[in-house]
């Protein structure tokens, strides 16, 4: 049985070495990916049909446009990937509003490493089986 190819991951985050942190775990697992420092640079990335991402990983909290205006215009958008929060806690307003939005996951920054493996790697064979 052929193997799914690894999917392309995006990760927007406004802080730098929280990005190089991300990129780094996520290529010592093999994953290729990319980042942003912003949701506006992920929006222009993912919606410019330039480069194809499987998967958003993105913050709540940024400059120019956080994560709920961010996901609300992929959702629009017609956005086929999975996005994954990964950020503070926030309230429950918050989570319920992206819940809303078809959120494929959260995964909060006091998480450890193998829960961030364990939701991407869930999110890789997932990929495909539901719409």
């Amino acid at each position: 049985m052929k193997s799914k190819p690894l999917p392309r991951i995006l990760c927007a985050d406004d802080e730098p070495a929280v990005r190089k942190l991300i990129l780094l775990f996520l290529a010592r697992a093999g994953y290729p990916c990319d980042s942003v420092a912003d949701g506006k640079e992920a929006l222009e990335r993912l919606t410019s049909g330039l480069q194809v991402f499987d998967i958003l990983i993105t913050d709540h909290e940024m400059p120019r446009m956080n994560g709920l205006e961010l996901v609300t215009k992929l959702r629009g958008a017609g956005f086929p990937g999975k996005i994954v929060l990964h950020a503070s806690p926030f309230s429950l307003a918050v989570q319920s509003a992206y819940e809303g939005l078809r959120v494929d996951g959260f995964i909060w920054k006091v998480s450890h490493d193998h829960t961030f493996l364990r939701t991407i790697a869930a999110l890789h064979s997932d990929e495909g089986n539901d719409g």
